[in-house]
């Protein structure tokens, strides 16, 4: 019997469906990350009081989103997530650059 691609392909499909195990959760818990929790949170919380929220909450992962109000505040963010054993996963950037900075100095 002459064994082609075509049947290597259909064998291991077939053995893919027999051997299926339950897919992964990809809302599980451990797969989130939250985003734009830094402009659009409605009590201002500060790096502490929201690295503490997500920790609570059992997020373990943020995306950092910012306005030219929070860039004073980056470096706190920064060692609040670490003592709260949250990663920075990813980060707003926008489209275009512009002129914001930390102070209102030259």
């Amino acid at each position: 019997m002459k064994f082609s691609a075509r049947y290597f392909f259909i064998l291991l499909a077939l053995v893919s469906v027999a051997r299926s195990e339950t897919p992964p959760d990809i809302f599980a818990r451990e797969n989130l990350v939250a985003w734009c929790i830094v402009p659009f949170d409605t009590k201002k919380r500060g790096p502490e009081e929201r690295a503490a929220m997500l920790e609570r909450l059992g997020i373990k992962r943020l995306a950092y989103d910012y306005r030219a109000e929070h860039i004073p505040t980056f470096d706190a963010e920064l060692d609040a997530l670490k003592n709260h054993g949250i990663e920075l996963t990813a980060w707003w950037f926008p489209t275009v650059l512009n002129d914001v900075r930390a102070t209102s100095s030259p």
